[in-house]
């Protein structure tokens, strides 16, 4: 599978935004759709990364494809 950053530019920049704000608050870039902090919810997520499924992660930052 290969991963990408999404095209559409509007969704990665409010995500980056929401990460970014985490950051600051939190001290690691932790996915905004997530209430759990930990080394699995930094993203791109561990539940992301490990799905073999094809598609966007939950915040839609990401997406998984066939190469």
């Amino acid at each position: 599978m290969r991963i990408s950053i999404n095209p559409n530019k509007e969704i990665v920049e409010r995500i980056d935004k929401l990460l970014n704000s985490n950051k600051e608050k939190y001290g690691k870039r932790y996915c905004p759709c997530s209430l759990i902090h930990d080394d699995r919810h930094v993203c791109p997520c561990a539940e992301f990364l490990e799905s073999e499924e094809k598609g966007e992660c939950h915040c839609g930052k990401y997406i998984k494809s066939e190469v």
